[in-house]
């Protein structure tokens, strides 16, 4: 007891020990992740950081434009918060194992087990009977079961999704090193290693290692092409705005990871890092778990029924281990089984998704991911964006306001209006960062090719076509200041040197922008000329005029002109200017006063020409359309109810409402989300839900990245298909949690490597073509599965009938592995080829009925047509057997002694004895005969299966893969009266086949088939929507 209690004493200190040093370890720990009030600060105001005074910031990031960061901060920093890098997708497993993964699939173990089981019956032949030559038929059928084992496997990895080139284009988007400011001295670093505080000097040619609020710039231009797509060149300011901008993204003075410097030069201070910052939080949200394929859905389906068939097979081969004849029952319950897997499903969707794929690129569509062009025909929902996916890629003059008067562009003349309107185009094309690519001589006015956004372009075109020598304006206007047009400032101000006629120097100051900012500058306006104060009630008059063109879909920019006075004004307009920031919004509020108004020039971005058609066609299909923008809700009712999305009298903004208001149902709604962006994010959930359940078509306007985020999770939320049509980084997210991603051809690399199609034309009208061409897809795949699985009916009569009427009708291994390969499987490639016999696009999608073997195809497949095939075939063995001298009487009770080996004296019905030899040869020509009746059945079921409810006839034969398909058959059924069967080819003197009386008993089931097929076709084409096409409709 003395030894028990020093042990027990010892224990009780050591735990003590071990729990005192566990409590030291948590609360070092705890001490360590304590986060500071910096980093608490960091944590809630990082979304505004770009509009925060930089003393604060300063203060805060514990850091100093000019020294930088310290040594030890850095190191902190950069342990506490990780390094500087995106957000990869998880690393797919190895191509071997993912290969493995889909070979052992319920198929492919079914197949698996059935070849060792092959191998098993060879070999235990051999071994209980090594002197006697074997028939090889086992190894050969367990041989082939493998090799459709491992191709099984290889269709999916052909077909899956590759992100590999996501993976490339996440890794080419952060430069490898970067120059950094720590301690006062410039160092080059790894990029992970940035942290945010770090001073970053960058200069043109240089990616950004991080988001970037710029404190200098000098002249910088970045170029935001990785991640918008489109490579307009971005002014960088470091204070481009007053006012307080909830989203950085349309900020001047903020710089993004991954977007390279084009032109000058500036010092920033990093603001985010990592999954912090603009791309990462895209990239972050893009990884989440993606919606299972229509594909794998399917093919779970399948399972379940293999699975289905399997357990019932084995609980009724329970008792064949208690039986005599345990080897024949073995080999009868693996061959059914063989029989009826679907070994042919793999091989038909795979080649049916790349002749789909094919299609659709012949449709200006193309998959990157194969298992889209299945998916995609099932869509509910359809979200997409209006630039250049609705609109065209181009913007054209409309109407000119210039003295007092609204003009039409196309049908203004040039030489009868005065020179206000002279004046005002001038200053369109001086005040413009568009030009004109070199390599246009001789080319037409109205095709030559220009560089700069759509905007400038449709002016400079306009000009181009209005004065008589563009470029000889622009020489004699030298522009030797610009300030550029933001999204914050909303203006852009030039000034150009000329000289009078005397020779004396002039400054012309332009300016252009929107409506209100630019009137806000000016004191006159001349008309005609006449120039007249600009007072308060010209200038209401002239916003309602604008804002009525913006209500019209139109873009306006006003225009104003000032002559400047001495060259004193030049030096301080290149200082200001040449630094931007404070300093130039000082000099717009003090020194571009008084200016003349010279008139406003409005644009119009106009829809393609296919999107109307396209609008209606997926309203007939059943497709709720979602038009999301980031544009302003005027342009956005305006482009919906050109292209029909709504009626053009619905001109109500939705904004604000209650649940009361929801009770009415509305066709189409405008949503500005301008109106949510305030309320917590599960209430802009709710209202959007609220929206979608109570509008058929939604416009939201005013949209933002995360809004567009939600309104697909709420649309999938709601059991929804839903596809998505986007372009830019911020489309990403979205395009990744949809069912099916689009992106438009040259657009952001990581959004188009993120998508399932690319949209060759960006147009959304391919998108609902592609939609179609899916649908055709589903529609030929049931064809096709109804024409393979008619032979099953065969399969299962044949077992009935060995066990019920007992008579010795078995199908060997080979020959359903025949039927399988080259009777089922390669005929029914060509109804992936066939044509349309309704319109798809008036059905509406089958969300609740997506089953691939549903009970109205398996009861056409098995009982309407694959009963006429059973009968086919039996009446042919019965037929061929009574002619060898065996009726029906005599080979009942036969199934046991006609496959036993050792009886060689088995009478038939006229008393002639038939040896164990001779029997196999009857056994080889008997299933010759009974597998051309399964051919010929199956061609005339090929046929049929063309429509599934159109009359045949009129239906057409156009399809060149079905008939070659039908020729195919036959030669197949002359192959085969030709040679003996693969199973007999170690026998000698197997008989030719009288191919008359084959014909003779064949021929009446072949007509009885066609009327039958015809007459249920006829009765669904007379009674839609009845009992019958419920019954029978697949």
């Amino acid at each position: 007891m003395g030894n028990w209690g020093k042990q027990l004493w010892k224990r009780k200190c050591r735990c003590n020990l071990r729990r005192t040093w566990t409590c030291k370890a948590k609360t070092k720990n705890r001490k360590s992740n304590e986060r500071t009030e910096n980093e608490l600060w960091q944590e809630y105001y990082a979304p505004y950081l770009h509009f925060l005074s930089f003393s604060e910031i300063y203060s805060r990031l514990e850091t100093s434009p000019s020294e930088g960061l310290t040594e030890e901060v850095a190191t902190t920093k950069l342990k506490r918060n990780g390094k500087n890098t995106l957000p990869i997708p998880p690393k797919p497993h190895l191509l071997l194992v993912r290969y493995l993964c889909y070979c052992f699939s319920v198929i492919g173990v079914i197949l698996l087990l059935s070849a060792f089981v092959c191998f098993f019956l060879h070999y235990y032949a051999i071994i209980t009977q090594p002197k006697k030559m074997h028939n090889p038929k086992y190894l050969l059928a367990g041989w082939i079961l493998l090799i459709i084992f491992f191709l099984a496997g290889l269709m999916p990895v052909l077909h899956e999704e590759d992100n590999t080139a996501l993976l490339e284009s996440i890794d080419e988007t952060m430069p490898m090193f970067c120059t950094v400011i720590r301690e006062g001295n410039k160092e080059i670093i790894l990029t992970q290693d940035v942290v945010i505080g770090d001073i970053v000097p960058i200069s043109y040619g240089q990616r950004l290692p991080a988001d970037l609020r710029f404190i200098t710039t000098s002249g910088l231009e970045v170029d935001n092409v990785a991640l918008t797509g489109s490579s307009e060149p971005w002014q960088i300011f470091p204070l481009a705005s007053d006012e307080k901008q909830i989203f950085s993204w349309i900020s001047g003075n903020v710089g993004f990871a991954g977007t390279h410097a084009t032109k000058g030069y500036g010092l920033g201070v990093a603001i985010a890092c990592g999954t912090k910052t603009e791309v990462g939080k895209m990239m972050e949200l893009s990884y989440k778990e993606r919606a299972e394929s229509r594909v794998s859905l399917h093919l779970r389906q399948v399972g379940f029924y293999m699975l289905a068939i399997v357990l019932m097979w084995l609980l009724m081969g329970i008792s064949f281990v208690h039986h005599d004849a345990s080897f024949i029952h073995l080999e009868i319950y693996i061959t059914f089984i063989i029989a009826l897997t679907p070994l042919y499903l793999p091989f038909i969707l795979f080649w049916g998704m790349r002749t789909t794929r094919d299609l659709m690129q012949d449709s200006q569509c193309y998959a990157r991911n194969l298992e889209a062009t299945s998916t995609v025909g099932l869509t509910t929902v359809v979200i997409t964006d209006m630039t250049r996916t609705i609109t065209k890629r181009w913007m054209r003059v409309t109407e000119i306001f210039v003295d007092m008067e609204l003009l039409s562009a196309e049908s203004a003349n040039v030489n009868e209006l005065g020179p206000r309107f002279i004046e005002l185009i001038q200053a369109s094309v001086l005040c413009n960062d568009a030009v004109i690519n070199s390599g246009n001589i001789g080319v037409p006015k109205e095709k030559k090719s220009m560089y700069g956004n759509y905007l400038d372009i449709a002016m400079l075109r306009y000009g181009l076509l209005t004065l008589p020598d563009v470029n000889q304006l622009r020489r004699d206007h030298e522009m030797v200041a610009n300030k550029a047009f933001t999204s914050a400032d909303r203006v852009q101000v030039t000034v150009h040197r000329t000289y009078g006629a005397d020779g004396e120097l002039k400054l012309i100051l332009l300016m252009k922008g929107h409506c209100d900012t630019v009137l806000r500058h000016c004191s006159t306006f001349t008309v005609r000329d006449e120039e007249i104060p600009l007072d308060d009630e010209l200038q209401d008059n002239i916003l309602n005029l604008a804002e009525g063109l913006l209500v019209g879909g139109r873009q306006v920019r006003a225009f104003a002109f000032k002559e400047l006075r001495n060259q004193l004004e030049l030096r301080r307009i290149s200082q200001v200017y040449s630094g931007g920031g404070r300093e130039f919004r000082d000099y717009l509020a003090v020194d571009t006063f008084s200016l003349r108004l010279l008139g406003l020039i409005a644009t119009y971005t106009p829809p393609r020409s296919t999107i109307p058609k396209a609008v209606a066609r997926c309203r007939s299909a059943g497709i709720k359309l979602i038009l999301v923008t980031s544009h302003d809700q005027y342009l956005a009712r305006a482009m919906a109810s050109e292209v029909g999305l709504m009626s053009p009298h619905m001109d109500e903004i939705k904004t604000g409402r209650r649940l009361s208001d929801y009770r009415n149902f509305r066709p189409t709604e405008i949503v500005d989300m301008l109106e949510y962006a305030d309320e917590k994010d599960h209430h802009q959930r709710w209202y959007i839900e609220q929206l979608l359940l109570n509008q058929r078509d939604l416009v939201f306007a005013n949209t933002e990245p995360e809004q567009l985020h939600w309104i697909v999770e709420v649309c999938q939320g709601q059991g929804a298909v839903v596809s998505v049509i986007g372009g830019s980084l911020h489309d990403t997210p979205a395009l990744r949690s949809a069912n099916v991603g689009a992106a438009r051809l040259g657009c952001a690399p990581i959004c188009e490597n993120s998508a399932d199609l690319v949209l060759l034309d960006s147009s959304f009208a391919t998108l609902s073509r592609a939609i179609g061409i899916s649908r055709l897809f589903f529609e030929n795949l049931k064809k096709a599965l109804a024409y393979c699985l008619a032979t099953n009916t065969v399969w299962i009569i044949s077992l009935l009938a060995f066990f019920t009427l007992r008579i010795p009708l078995l199908f060997n291994m080979i020959d359903i592995i025949i039927v399988s390969v080259f009777v089922n499987l390669i005929p029914a490639l060509a109804l992936l080829y066939e044509f349309p016999e309704e319109n798809l696009m008036q059905q509406k999608p089958k969300v609740y009925d997506d089953c691939l073997l549903n009970s109205r195809l398996l009861f056409v497949s098995h009982i309407l047509v694959g009963t006429i095939e059973a009968a086919a075939v039996l009446m042919t063995y019965i037929m061929f057997m009574v002619e060898r001298g065996f009726l029906l009487t005599t080979l009942v009770g036969l199934q046991y002694q006609w496959h036993d080996e050792t009886v060689n004296d088995l009478t038939d019905s006229y008393g002639q004895e038939w040896s164990s030899v001779e029997r196999k040869q009857l056994d080889c020509q008997v299933s010759s005969l009974c597998l051309m009746a399964i051919v010929v059945m199956q061609c005339t079921n090929l046929v049929l299966n063309k429509t599934g409810r159109a009359n045949l006839l009129e239906h057409g034969f156009g399809n060149l893969q079905m008939k070659l398909a039908a020729a195919y058959l036959i030669a197949v059924c002359i192959l085969l009266w030709w040679m003996d069967p693969t199973c007999c080819l170690h026998l000698k003197g197997a008989k030719y086949l009288d191919i008359l009386t084959f014909l003779w008993v064949i021929f009446p089931f072949v007509p009885m088939m066609v009327f039958l097929e015809s007459t249920r076709r006829y009765f669904l084409r007379m009674f839609p929507d009845s009992w019958l096409e419920r019954a029978t409709m697949f």
